[in-house]
C-alpha cells in the first residue's frame, strides 16, 4: 500500500509540474493599458493585481505565489533622474549579471537567493516606470520563453 501511495503522489506531483509547465507555455496573451500610462503584455494565467497608494500595480498568477510581477510609477521622469536611479540600483543590488542604460530606459538582470530579478526602467511623458519581476530559478525555463515579450511591450 506504501508502495502505491508513493507511485500515486509521485504521478499527482508529476502531473501539477507539467501542468503548471503547459501553462505557463500558453500562447495567449493580455494586453494591460494602466491609467497611470504604461502598458505591458502578460500571459493570460497573469491577472491584474492591488494597487496601492504609493503607486505600485501588482500583477498575479497562481503558476506560483513566489512569481513576482509588479510596475512602481514615480513622478518624476527624467534622463538625469534615470542615470542617478540606474547607479543607485547597481549599487544596491548584488548578483547582477546584466546592465544596460539607454537614453530612455535602463534593464538589470541577475540572480540573488535562488531567485532570478528582471529590472526595466524606463521614463515616458515625465513619469518614471519601475517594472520588477522576480522569480525561483526552478521556473527560469518557462521565463526564458516569455520574458523577451514582456520585457518588449513594456512600454
Amino acid at each position: 500500500m506504501k508502495l502505491f501511495t508513493l507511485h500515486f503522489l509521485i504521478v499527482l506531483i508529476s502531473f501539477s509540474v507539467s501542468t503548471s509547465s503547459a501553462k505557463a507555455q500558453s500562447t495567449n496573451w493580455k494586453k494591460f493599458n494602466h491609467e497611470f500610462g504604461f502598458r505591458i503584455e502578460l500571459p493570460s494565467y497573469f491577472e491584474k493585481g492591488s494597487l496601492t497608494a504609493s503607486g505600485i500595480q501588482y500583477f498575479t498568477t497562481e503558476l506560483n505565489e513566489d512569481i513576482m510581477v509588479f510596475v512602481e510609477t514615480s513622478g518624476e521622469g527624467s534622463s538625469i533622474s534615470l542615470a542617478n536611479d540606474y547607479q543607485s540600483t547597481i549599487n544596491s543590488t548584488k548578483g547582477i549579471s546584466y546592465k544596460l542604460l539607454k537614453e530612455t530606459y535602463y534593464v538589470i538582470s541577475g540572480k540573488q537567493n535562488n531567485e532570478i530579478y528582471y529590472f526595466k526602467t524606463l521614463v515616458k511623458n515625465g513619469q518614471t516606470f519601475y517594472l520588477s519581476i522576480c522569480y525561483p530559478i526552478k521556473q527560469k525555463d518557462i521565463f526564458d520563453s516569455i520574458l523577451p515579450r514582456i520585457i518588449k511591450s513594456f512600454k
